[in-house]
């Protein structure tokens, strides 16, 4: 299987088909299939869940989609995790860059985020996409047409960083708790709320630094980790622990720092525990 090309005929299928149904419904609003939770599944995740058991019914490999039940047959050849939808509301709503995610690991099962071995990742709006695969990571922009080899950037010194701290879904109160003291000194701050975008973001160097402290993201909100660790970057806990080598379970809740310059670390950890 050549995962690049298989992730993309996943992505490319969802994104025909959600581009289908919004042809025919236009902008409705938000369709969480639970009104009173904002975090809830949206109706276009099912559409598109749809959409990859299709593509995927003859793979043999586990299969993990968020928010379904995993499909595991016997003695898989590798294990397949899939965000189908990363920023449904800002899909619903049509703006930002909500994404398809899609990493592979030729284990059974990952026990961390260092077991995946490949992720790719589709900006339903912007055509961008990214990869990792071999040690490298890659970005095509859909604007120039132009496939880049990418490197975070390494930025030092807090007040030099541009910064995407994430206030939406209600939650802004436990991510002010955490990073106040971080909005008073960076450089610049941007969200578009949806993990997969930003974390690529940051591997191509247009960001340096993503905070969740919510308790609103999952582990599949990080399986474009593999794309991040490529270009130099790397994923901590707000503790400093580096979550590559975590255990993790992806159906849980975690909050996380990505950062461009893993250096940087120490500084960061220091201003929200101040």
């Amino acid at each position: 299987m050549d995962k690049l090309i298989q992730s993309r005929r996943i992505a490319y299928s969802i994104r025909d088909k959600l581009v289908e149904e919004l042809s025919k419904a236009g902008y409705i609003g938000d369709t969480n299939l639970d009104s009173t939770d904002l975090k809830s599944h949206h109706s276009i995740d099912k559409v598109a869940t749809k959409v990859i058991l299709g593509e995927l019914r003859k793979t043999n490999a586990a299969i993990y989609i968020e928010g379904e039940a995993p499909i595991i047959p016997d003695k898989p050849a590798c294990s397949i995790y899939i965000d189908p939808v990363d920023g449904s509301l800002n899909w619903d709503r049509g703006v930002g860059d909500p994404c398809i995610a899609i990493a592979i690991s030729d284990n059974e099962k990952i026990n961390c985020l260092n077991d995946l071995n490949f992720a790719y990742v589709y900006g339903l709006r912007s055509g961008d996409e990214y990869w990792a695969e071999k040690g490298c990571a890659y970005y095509f922009c859909n604007l120039t047409q132009n496939t880049h080899k990418i490197n975070a950037a390494k930025t030092s010194g807090i007040n030099n960083m541009v910064a995407y701290f994430r206030t939406g879904y209600g939650m802004a109160k436990k991510q002010l708790q955490k990073t106040l003291p971080l909005f008073y000194k960076v450089k610049d701050i941007r969200a578009i709320d949806n993990a997969g975008i930003e974390i690529c973001e940051i591997a191509r160097g247009a960001s340096d630094l993503m905070i969740e402290a919510r308790d609103g993201s999952d582990g599949f909100n990080l399986i474009a980790y593999p794309i991040l660790k490529a270009a130099g970057g790397a994923l901590f806990s707000l503790d400093g622990l580096d979550l590559g080598l975590q255990s993790i379970k992806l159906e849980h809740k975690l909050n996380y720092i990505a950062l461009g310059n893993p250096n940087q670390i120490k500084k960061i950890i220091e201003n929200i525990n101040n």
